[in-house]
């Protein structure tokens, strides 16, 4: 039995202020490693021709004094390789997945939460993760919506067949799409921390996470060939969770550890993020008392193509 933990750490807002300590983060990934690099179309002001028709030099527009969100359409390729193994009777049983889809995201304008459609415009998963092909291509199309807060949290997360599990899981990820920043705003060298508590079904299993995030705004740099700020999150999560799966009912503990970087252009745009994460945990098969121990390493990438 091979049991998959997949995109169940969120993210929340609480306090800002200079706590977080430089420790890399890592997350469960399904998403593994990878929240997935993104990358969107940041255009720069050069400037106007100089003196005695010698041209100036072009000159990057300055940015912002604090990055938030504005209104954008976007499509994301994103990727995410994961890798699972479990110890069972003395022996490794290890699978490999990988999940590939593209998102087209809407924002609107507007004074209070921001808002949000995201349609899955194509799907590919490749590996042992049991999805057939007729419940990939009726993913396919998947609409959500939700207002996009200040902070980049999505509250009112609808939408998507929650009894498919692709479905369940790719919705587990895209209600935690975009980067959490300061409500005001995001400038370089900032700091500031948050903590999540969620719940979350997977594959019949209900896993409550709980982590601790840090977060820092590092520079201006060139991403993908765009303008972008750079901001590095590390988080420290617990996941604990009952339920069954093929027929057997089991409880499971873990940690784990994700760090990534995310990135926002100077028009506040996201970007995308590279992300990889790490997990240990134990599965018990309570009808039994059999203890099974594991390990997933994950590794995620979203690139904005548009």
């Amino acid at each position: 039995m091979i049991v998959r933990f997949l995109d169940t750490q969120k993210r929340q807002n609480s306090a800002y202020g200079p706590t977080f300590s430089d420790r890399r983060r890592t997350r469960i990934a399904k998403r593994g490693t990878m929240r997935p690099i993104s990358a969107l179309i940041l255009v720069l002001v050069a400037a106007c021709g100089g003196t005695r028709g010698t041209p100036a030099p072009p000159v990057e527009a300055a940015p912002p004094d604090r990055l938030s969100y504005r209104p954008a359409t976007v499509l994301y390729a994103a990727a995410s390789h994961q890798q699972i193994e479990q110890d069972i009777s003395g022996r490794t049983q290890s699978s490999r997945i990988v999940t590939r889809y593209v998102l087209r995201t809407e924002i609107g304008p507007a004074a209070d939460g921001m808002p949000v459609t995201m349609v899955l415009d194509s799907i590919v998963v490749d590996g042992q993760l049991g999805v057939s092909e007729s419940e990939i291509a009726a993913a396919q199309g998947t609409g959500f919506a939700a207002l996009l807060q200040s902070t980049g949290e999505l509250t009112g997360f609808t939408g998507g067949d929650t009894t498919m599990p692709l479905v369940r899981r790719l919705t587990s990820r895209l209600s935690d799409f975009f980067p959490r920043i300061p409500p005001d705003g995001a400038q370089p060298d900032q700091r500031w921390s948050d903590s999540t508590e969620s719940v979350t079904d997977v594959g019949g299993v209900l896993l409550t996470v709980r982590a601790a995030n840090g977060h820092e705004a590092l520079d201006w740099t060139s991403y993908a060939g765009r303008r972008a700020l750079a901001i590095r999150t590390v988080s420290d999560y617990t996941l604990s969770g009952t339920g069954e799966q093929s027929g057997q009912s089991l409880s499971l503990d873990g940690s784990g550890r994700r760090h990534a970087i995310e990135y926002l252009s100077a028009e506040g745009v996201y970007l995308g993020a590279t992300a990889a994460d790490t997990l240990e945990f134990e599965v018990l098969l309570t009808q039994i008392g059999m203890v099974i121990p594991g390990r997933q390493w994950s590794a995620d990438t979203i690139v904005a193509v548009n």
